[in-house]
């Protein structure tokens, strides 16, 4: 669409203005007869977009149209020639994260809801067309209406609702496991995470049957989650070997990584720089880096850019 949305990613009243959006916009471009592509970004997550080489033109101008046909084209990737299990529109491609979790805390999936991850889809970011989104949108508030009628008390996050019509529906959400569109900062660590006792029977985030434990949300190893893992080059936040997402979604365990890279792109990229500048208190965050510094191992974190005067 022409105008960006947000929305957070906790309860059905947030759905439903989400879903009038959607209908919204496919009331207004009836006539059209080439779908849309829409990109929805869930604004209670922390999000930067990476500068694509993919987006800019020969004299080195960033093109608001080739920007357009590198998403459709990552989107096509995903989504495959198929329709959506003989519907008539395509699937709508999700966020994914490594690990199953409730919420945006820390706190894993129960075994019952883990399923066939590793790779769980995850509501910091969708994109499909506007009927695709709307019939998505639909589902999930009937499947909350379902779960109440059931008696299952309290409320559900959308995330959690995500996953449930996933399981069921595989052909109609499709998890961005390759992360072309959505990239998730957060990290773990195959095996299973150390009990109070420091032996290996803490949570599953990953399922009993291949366990892993969340590296981003333990402030003492972000060196291995952060540092070792992500290099910033220029408006980009890459990670070597995969490849670079049209943007990076990081909320609750990944906050520090997120933190962390947004720190880096301030001293690569001068447009991150005067955001930084403009949003944040510089010296609660130079307070924040020296703290985390004097945590990790010598030699583990790079020196960081001092401002002069």
């Amino acid at each position: 669409g022409d105008d960006p949305a947000t929305v957070g990613v906790d309860g059905v009243p947030l759905l439903s203005r989400l879903l009038s959006y959607v209908q919204w916009e496919r009331s207004r471009r009836e006539a059209e007869t080439i779908p849309r592509l829409y990109l929805v970004v869930a604004g209670s997550n922390n999000i930067f977009f990476n500068e694509l080489a993919e987006a800019f033109t020969d004299a080195g101008e960033q093109s608001p149209r080739l920007t357009a046909a590198e998403l459709i084209r990552r989107y096509e990737r995903v989504a495959g020639d198929a329709p959506a299990a003989g519907l008539p529109f395509r699937p709508v491609v999700a966020a994914a994260e490594p690990l199953c979790r409730r919420g945006v805390g820390a706190r894993p999936c129960g075994e019952e809801e883990v399923g066939d991850g590793p790779w769980w889809p995850h509501a910091a970011g969708l994109a499909g067309s506007a009927i695709g989104l709307e019939a998505l949108l639909l589902a999930l508030i009937m499947l909350d209406e379902e779960r109440l009628v059931a008696g299952e008390a309290g409320t559900v996050d959308f995330t959690n609702l995500l996953r449930r019509f996933a399981s069921r529906y595989p052909a109609l959400v499709l998890p961005d496991t390759e992360q072309l569109l959505f990239g998730t900062l957060v990290e773990v660590d195959r095996g299973p995470c150390p009990d109070a006792d420091g032996g290996g029977g803490g949570p599953a985030w990953c399922g009993p049957s291949e366990p892993c434990c969340p590296l981003s949300g333990a402030f003492e190893r972000l060196n291995e989650a952060f540092f070792a893992r992500f290099r910033a080059e220029g408006c980009a936040l890459r990670r070597p070997g995969r490849p670079l997402p049209a943007l990076w979604h990081g909320d609750g365990l990944a906050k520090w990584t997120y933190a962390l890279g947004l720190d880096g792109l301030a001293s690569t990229c001068p447009y991150m720089a005067r955001l930084v500048l403009q949003n944040h208190p510089v010296d609660l965050l130079n307070h924040l880096f020296s703290r985390f510094e004097a945590t990790q191992q010598p030699g583990a974190v790079a020196k960081r850019p001092r401002s002069e005067g």
